[in-house]
């Protein structure tokens, strides 16, 4: 069974020298955030409002000062090109990444080896590249996600992750430096599933 989000964090969390009796007890992503926010340094009373959520406790422990590692980047694979068998125009049409935001529409697949692997759906065809990547380890997932969780992935590369619910699903890219964690979240909300 793959790991949650939280699982995720609060291996982590531990593995930074955190105890069990440390892990918050409410069982929720933003309080393993902050918890990992606090243990590499941050302060209590540095959290605004906006880093309370999810996506702003990144931004804050990703604009700390120890954690200046540089972003992978991620686009749409573009129209010609091939992914597991299939041509990217049978996957998805005008897919762009405006700021962290996917926008574009997915076609709905019934074959070929996505469709057979995970079931036929919508998938979303990706190209990851680090310009500074020395010493870099990488995992990308969708959250929630059709049971895959988060895959190492090696920079360079692609993938195809299937689409289910755009308004509340997230793309993740983790790149490991020397121990520290940088996280990007990609929105999917402007992605607009075809009709079967």
């Amino acid at each position: 069974m793959a790991k949650t989000i939280r699982d995720e964090l609060k291996d982590r969390f531990i593995a930074n020298g955190g105890t069990e009796a440390e892990v918050p007890n409410d069982h929720t992503i933003r309080s393993m955030q902050k918890a990992l926010y606090i243990q590499a340094g941050g302060l209590q009373e540095n959290l605004t409002n906006d880093s309370q959520t999810i996506q702003g406790m990144v931004k804050a422990v990703n604009e700390m000062d120890y954690n200046k590692i540089a972003n992978v980047k991620v686009t749409p694979k573009a129209p010609e090109d091939t992914i597991y068998g299939y041509t990217v125009s049978d996957l998805q049409t005008d897919v762009k990444l405006v700021g962290d935001k996917f926008v574009g529409v997915l076609k709905y697949v019934d074959s070929g080896a996505l469709a057979e692997h995970w079931g036929a759906g919508y998938f979303l065809a990706v190209d990851y590249t680090d310009e500074d990547s020395d010493g870099a380890t990488y995992k990308t997932g969708y959250y929630p996600s059709e049971g895959s969780g988060f895959v190492d992935l090696t920079v360079p590369d692609d993938g195809a992750g299937k689409v289910t619910d755009p308004k509340n699903q997230r793309l993740y890219v983790f790149k490991t430096v020397d121990g520290v964690e940088h996280t990007q979240i990609f929105d999917l909300s402007g992605l607009v599933l075809e009709a079967e």
